[in-house]
């Protein structure tokens, strides 16, 4: 897996990722998680990378989906207590705009229970 240089790359972004929660910038924790996650893609789907090693980053993004479907009721509550508890208009707007960005992005109830 050190062959290919996207797991290094894969595993600085998810390092910039946190480091962006801990000092408290959502934006650049998005920005850099989300990069992770399209890294962690373009492994898996790569037919140039060795199989045993797509079948890992796939189950990687599938682990990672797997705790964010499970948590985001909690997580998109705790938005919305955010978004209008915010005495900053930017941060109830940021907030807000996550909450309009994963609903666009849930599956319908009717597909998701088929």
């Amino acid at each position: 897996m050190n062959e290919d240089p996207r797991w290094q790359q894969a595993l600085t972004l998810l390092k910039q990722a946190e480091a962006a929660y801990a000092r408290g910038d959502s934006e650049a924790m998005i920005r850099a998680f989300e990069q992770h996650l399209g890294t962690l893609d373009s492994l898996a789907v790569d037919p140039l990378v060795p199989r045993l090693e797509r079948r890992q980053a796939a189950r990687l993004i599938e682990k990672i989906d797997g705790q964010l479907r499970a948590h985001l009721p909690v997580l998109l509550h705790r938005a919305a207590e955010l978004r209008d508890t915010a005495t900053d208009a930017d941060q109830r707007a940021e907030f807000a705009e996550m909450i309009v960005r994963a609903a666009e992005q849930l599956p319908t109830a009717s597909t998701a229970r088929h």
